[in-house]
């Protein structure tokens, strides 16, 4: 009868398990190796291209009345230009001060 704790079955079941992790190791290594040495380039480039850019987005005010319906202040697109998409982006506004404050 075999158990456990015999010295031929413990000895195959170890050699077993160091092979497994042997063969675990070298799909690791080679995994890492396709990642960083053969397909490094590819994923720098997939990383640069995936940044977060930052435009900052200019609030018009629109036109400020006096009590009298005067206009006070209006805003004005100084600077536009075409996006990607064909719509128009304003890069800068600018305030009018009708009355000269």
């Amino acid at each position: 009868m075999l158990d456990f704790h015999s010295n031929k079955h413990e000895t195959w079941f170890l050699w077993l398990l160091k092979g497994l992790m042997v063969v675990g190791f070298l799909v690791m290594l080679g995994r890492l190796t396709d990642l960083q040495v053969i397909r490094g380039t590819y994923y720098k480039s997939l990383a640069e291209d995936n940044r977060v850019r930052r435009i900052p987005i200019l609030a018009p005010r629109g036109i400020i009345f006096a009590r009298n319906d005067e206009v006070l202040v209006e805003s004005r697109k100084e600077d536009e230009k075409k996006g990607r998409d064909g719509h128009d982006i304003i890069i800068n506004w600018s305030r009018d001060y009708i009355l000269g404050i």
